[in-house]
């Protein structure tokens, strides 16, 4: 079972692996062909942990 999940987990970072890949093959081709910077990654929200008063 334990090789089971191993293999699994090793399937996931592959296709991780593979899409930051291909993200990163289109970011530049964009910029080359183009000349368009990749468009800006969401900033995450700042929330704070407690209300401010």
């Amino acid at each position: 079972m334990q090789g089971i999940e191993e293999q699994q987990a090793r399937q996931e970072e592959k296709q991780e692996m593979i899409e930051m890949t291909i993200k990163e093959f289109m970011d530049a081709a964009r910029l080359y062909l183009f000349g368009m910077p990749p468009a800006p990654q969401p900033v995450l929200a700042r929330i704070p942990a407690r209300p401010i008063r």
